[in-house]
């Protein structure tokens, strides 16, 4: 609903004839303008010093990692768990909000509050007081009111201090900027031409909304569809030039077009040059056909209603229906324009119908939307309340509440209704922390704190750590903690990107997936056999101490066990201490393994032949791209595992890699011998643990794709054996894809 404020030139005094003193009037409208800015803050410490979210925590290590910025940001296997939604500009975002925590947390303080919460707020507060008063004629009352009454919805309040995402918030505050943006154009005057420059700023606002997250691309649609309705609905005096109109439209159509070009082609060409895979567009295809089933209207039709009773302090829907003949008459009453009316009650309705096809498109993409019920009270409806927000705005200014004598009222009710949305807070915070999700990282963060608190008190006899790092390298605990402490890989994070001490050429980013790895039941330390391998990559990781804690291991004798394997690897131990139940290992430096460092070439699949050993149906999920899909022997590991590459022509082999998938990283060679055969013979190019470089991987790759990486020094290859000669007990042995390349 689109307004052209009507102002009265008639002094404000003389309408009511019971206006206080202009200094009255001023220190009143001041000090109701504070409580918006109260219940800012409140909601930026809605959750004390934060919460952080378990995804968020591994977002959190993937930007503090010492990559190129590019390479990071356009990586949406790392930042969206590979499902690509086109939505870098809030990636950048979450980039910078983990620079400023972990800029607070070298200085001593961990706080999960991000600032793009706090910031984002802050800014919103700000656009909406500046346009509400500019653009919508509101006073300062009014307008401190209505914002106050968005501010205090449970859903702004919860999502401003978890640390999770940035996208909703930016698309809400790109989204009132934009809404500000066109109605600022259509208040111009008919006879003027607007600048050039307010509808570049319209464009980029919009694209801006669309490279945030999906929702800011319907919005986007959603507003261009009312704003046709408006025009075409509007008396021809009321509507603006025909040029501005078509140039609003316009420029809508252009940032659609623009970002869809970006999500369809240049960003998948940038992450492919910047990180060597397509991006996966499964998640952005919906299957419309859901839509002719009433199910997933009735639930959007429910969460709908249940986010206007969030924004009116749950006032019972039949007490709002009650209201709706008076509030009818009311508007008839105080607008002129009849027809107006009616384009305004068909714009009305058209929104609530958008939106509630964008919750019903939400709750079929992700359905843990509906299902899980904090999932409501949070992030995800962020720019529904904006527009609640717009649309009683831009009623008020229709009305021209600043001059009726019923905006007492008005004001009195929107306190009322900020009050009751602010006496909700304990049960609404209550749902979201019984709720399944949510529960878990609120209790996740409260451990880190009281693990943080107590180490900072030094009391941290209790604390489990695994990886920690020091001036002179990584140092390692065992027993596997069930959980890690976060801190802990915000350490190693930053001992890495620093490029300081044992661990400068580790990923930081990458220690939690290591830690699941070895605590999982096909974890190498469950097999003391690779003892000697995974001390090996730990050493090749930066490791320089590895101490075992005797005490924590629930079978005495699978501790000691542990410490007897360690110390059967002689070889690579340059010191032993044990104090009580603590034996401390000191590990030799490692030697690095060959790595190369010309251009090297891809070969094409054309270029070789690809044989195996076990289920040779399989081998074209080796080549088909898909990192989901897998070869494997299907049987446990005896050493007589092969794959073979023979090549057209004679290859100087450079490097290879087999691809895993971190569901399966256990499914690794125990043992792995690549023997290269040309005219000349036979040589060996490598010959050892597949775990060594397969936590290189780990440490090195992203969460999905982690590898096997083995780079070889000069060859003449006709055929290329790899052989896996190890044994397991039960595990076989799993490849995702594997690819060569040659110097």
């Amino acid at each position: 609903m689109m307004v052209r404020p009507v102002v009265s030139t008639s002094n404000t005094a003389q309408n009511t004839g019971e206006e206080p003193p202009v200094s009255r009037t001023f220190l009143w409208s001041w000090c109701v303008s504070l409580i918006p800015i109260l219940i800012g803050l409140h909601a930026v410490g809605f959750w004390g010093r934060g919460i952080v979210d378990r995804e968020a925590r591994a977002f959190i290590l993937n930007y503090l990692a010492d990559r190129p910025l590019g390479a990071i940001l356009f990586d949406p296997s790392l930042n969206d768990w590979g499902a690509y939604q086109a939505r870098e500009l809030s990636y950048l975002v979450d980039y910078f909000d983990a620079q400023i925590l972990a800029g607070l947390y070298s200085q001593g303080m961990l706080l999960f509050i991000p600032a793009s919460g706090a910031l984002g707020l802050a800014l919103f507060m700000a656009v909406y007081s500046a346009g509400a008063i500019r653009l919508l004629r509101l006073d300062r009352v009014s307008t401190a009111m209505l914002l106050s009454l968005f501010l205090s919805s449970m859903v702004v309040q919860a999502s401003s201090a978890i640390f999770y995402r940035s996208a909703k918030i930016l698309v809400s505050l790109l989204l009132l900027t934009f809404l500000f943006q066109t109605i600022s154009l259509v208040q111009i005057d008919r006879t003027r031409r607007p600048a050039v420059w307010m509808f570049a700023l319209l464009f980029f606002v919009g694209l801006g909304m669309v490279l945030s997250d999906r929702q800011g691309l319907f919005f986007l649609l959603l507003f261009l569809s009312l704003y046709v309705l408006w025009v075409v609905a509007s008396p021809p005096s009321f509507r603006p030039h025909p040029r501005t109109s078509l140039s609003i439209s316009g420029t809508c159509v252009a940032a659609v077009l623009v970002g869809t070009v970006y999500n369809q082609v240049i960003a998948p060409s940038l992450i492919r040059n910047l990180n060597g895979y397509d991006p996966d567009f499964s998640y952005q295809n919906l299957n419309l056909e859901n839509l002719w089933s009433i199910i997933p209207w009735q639930q959007a039709g429910q969460m709908f209603l249940h986010q206007a009773e969030l924004w009116c302090g749950n006032v019972p829907l039949w007490a709002l229906t009650a209201l709706l003949p008076a509030a009818c008459w009311w508007y008839r009453k105080n607008t002129m324009d009849k027809r107006g009316v009616v384009r305004d009650a068909l714009v009305t309705l058209a929104t609530v119908g958008g939106l509630l096809l964008m919750i019903a498109l939400m709750i079929i993409r992700h359905p843990a939307v509906y299902t899980i019920p904090d999932h409501s009270y949070w992030y995800y409806f962020l720019p529904t309340h904006v527009v609640f927000l717009l649309g009683f705005s831009l009623l008020c200014s229709r009305l021209a509440i600043h001059q009726s004598k019923w905006r007492i009222g008005v004001w009195l009710a929107t306190g009322i209704l900020v009050g009751l949305n602010i006496s909700h807070y304990s049960t609404y915070r209550n749902v979201m922390l019984e709720s399944s999700w949510f529960s878990e990282q609120a209790a996740y963060t409260e451990r880190t704190f009281d693990k943080y608190d107590r180490l900072q008190s030094q009391d941290d006899q209790s604390v489990r750590r695994w990886v920690t790092a020091e001036q002179f390298g990584g140092v390692l605990r065992l027993p596997v903690p069930a959980e890690d402490y976060f801190p802990d890989s915000l350490d190693v994070a930053l001992a890495t990107k620093a490029g300081v001490g044992a661990l400068a050429h580790a990923g930081g980013m990458q220690w939690p997936l290591l830690r699941t790895f070895f605590d999982r039941n096909t974890s190498p330390l469950n097999d003391l056999s690779q003892s000697s391998a995974a001390l090996a990559a730990w050493r090749d990781n930066g490791i320089r101490q590895v101490i075992v804690e005797l005490d924590r291991y629930a079978d005495a004798t699978r501790g000691q066990a542990v410490v007897e394997a360690i110390r059967s690897s002689s070889e690579q131990i340059i010191g032993e201490t044990q104090r009580g139940s603590v034996v401390q290992f000191v590990l030799a430096d490692s030697v690095p393994l060959h790595r190369e460092t010309q251009t090297l070439r891809l070969v094409s699949n054309k270029d070789f032949q690809l044989s195996a050993s076990h289920n040779a149906h399989s081998l074209p999920r080796l080549l088909d791209g898909d990192v989901n899909t897998e070869w494997s022997t299907a049987q446990r590991q005896d050493g007589s595992e092969w794959l073979t590459l023979v090549f057209d022509r004679a290859t100087d082999v450079a490097r290879i890699r087999l691809d895993m998938h971190r569901r399966s990283f256990g499914d690794y060679p125990r043992t792995l011998r690549i023997e290269s055969s040309s005219n000349q013979g036979n040589s060996v190019l490598y010959e050892g643990s597949g775990l060594v470089p397969l936590v290189r991987g780990v440490l090195h790759d992203n969460f999905l794709r982690s590898a096997i990486e083995l780079d070889f020094t000069t060859n003449y290859t006709k055929k290329l054996q790899i052989q896996q000669t190890g044994q397991t007990v039960e595990t076989p042995w799993s490849v995702y894809e594997i690819r060569v390349w040659k110097r």
